[in-house]
C-alpha cells in the first residue's frame, strides 16, 4: 500500500517537474513528446502525465515503442520524456549505449531499488 502511495506522489511530482523543464520560447502552444513502452505502469504514468500537462497548456504526443527505439528516440531528441526507465540494472545496456546523450533532470519515481516490489 505504501509503495502505491509513493508511486502516485512520485508520478504527480514528476509531472510537475516536467512542466518546469519543458519550455518553449515561441508564442505557439508548448509541445512535449512522451515515449512509453507497452507496460501497464508505463501506459498509466504516461497517460497521467499527458492529462496533467494538457491541463497546463501543453500539447502532448504519446509515442508507444519497444525499449531500443525509445532510447534511440530519447538520445536523438525525438522524444522528450520516458517515465519508466528501470535503473540502474535492468536497462544498463541501453544506458551504456545512449546514456551520455540523455538528460536526467529528475530523481527516480520509486524510493526503492526493488522496482515496485513491495518490501
Amino acid at each position: 500500500m505504501h509503495v502505491r502511495i509513493y508511486k502516485i506522489v512520485g508520478i504527480v511530482l514528476s509531472a510537475m517537474l516536467l512542466l518546469a523543464s519543458c519550455t518553449n520560447s515561441d508564442l505557439e502552444k508548448k509541445k512535449v513528446k512522451i515515449a512509453y513502452a507497452n507496460w501497464l505502469e508505463g501506459i498509466a504514468m504516461s497517460h497521467l502525465a499527458k492529462v496533467v500537462l494538457e491541463e497546463h497548456g501543453y500539447e502532448v504526443e504519446l509515442q508507444n515503442a519497444d525499449l531500443a527505439p525509445i532510447f534511440v528516440s530519447m538520445s536523438g531528441k525525438k522524444s522528450d520524456v520516458f517515465l519508466d526507465a528501470w535503473l540502474p540494472i535492468t536497462m544498463k545496456d541501453y544506458m551504456d549505449q545512449y546514456g551520455d546523450s540523455i538528460e536526467f533532470p529528475i530523481r527516480p519515481l520509486l524510493l526503492t531499488d526493488l522496482m515496485g516490489i513491495p518490501s
